[in-house]
């Protein structure tokens, strides 16, 4: 549903915002847009914090933290001795109903 709705702007603020050869009803377009996205960008801020240079203040020092901050990953004190696989025996494994028990859970 369109709507009309009138307003008095002074006419040097009006030609500031306007872009090349862009036309009243062009303007008034790009204006209508440019505040649709800055309500989404409000609304995000509005998630951190209800006042939306809290908000920002809280981003700036969230981001001056961040590049401040360093990792560092140290090595294991000592690394693992590894060890040897299990010896094999010689002796031939026994056989159960004609199949071979590898294993100690028969």
């Amino acid at each position: 549903m369109r709507e009309q709705i009138r307003a008095r702007v002074e006419q040097e603020e009006w030609e500031a915002l306007r872009q090349g050869e862009e036309g009243n009803t062009e303007l008034l377009a790009r204006i209508v847009q440019e505040w649709q996205a800055q309500k989404v960008v409000l609304a995000s801020l509005a998630e951190i914090d209800p006042s939306p240079s809290q908000a920002l203040g809280r981003l700036l020092l969230s981001y001056e933290l961040l590049q401040q901050a360093t990792v560092s990953i140290q090595p294991p004190a000592s690394l693992p001795v590894p060890t040897a696989p299990p010896a094999v025996s010689a002796t031939p494994l026994p056989r159960i109903g004609g199949l071979e028990n590898n294993s100690d859970d028969w």
